[in-house]
């Protein structure tokens, strides 16, 4: 009996936990472009925050996220493609997920358009 209630518990608090994580992450835009700077301006970062690490590491790392900029500026489906390591990675994301964008416009209309994007993230420790 014992068991059968701690798994239940657990259950439940898996699925709080995903309810909660589910509305931290904002969904990601349903129409999503490929960055074509032909006929559109790039994305500009214009607020970064800068990774937090603090566990021993010493020299120069470096990750690279790719990421959704939608059409208010705002950063989703973050994700890891030239890892610096997993700690590190850690810090890249929760960073990147803290900037702000000047979105991609199409350079005829000026409409913002979401668009997939990369953003390199230097770690630079001493």
């Amino acid at each position: 009996m014992r068991k059968r209630c701690f798994l239940s518990f657990l259950s439940v608090l898996f699925l709080f936990l995903q309810g909660a994580a589910a509305q931290t992450q904002p969904a990601a835009p349903a129409q999503v472009v490929p960055l074509d700077l032909k006929t559109m301006s790039a994305p500009e970062i214009r607020y970064s925050v800068d990774p937090i690490f603090n566990h021993g590491l010493q020299g120069v790392y470096k990750c690279v996220i790719s990421l959704i900029v939608d059409t208010e500026g705002n950063p989703h489906d973050i994700q890891v493609v030239q890892s610096a390591g997993t700690e590190l990675d850690a810090s890249a994301i929760e960073a990147v997920r803290q900037f702000k964008f000047k979105p991609a416009r199409m350079k005829d209309s000026k409409t913002p358009v979401a668009v997939r994007t990369h953003a390199d993230v230097n770690f630079n420790l001493h």
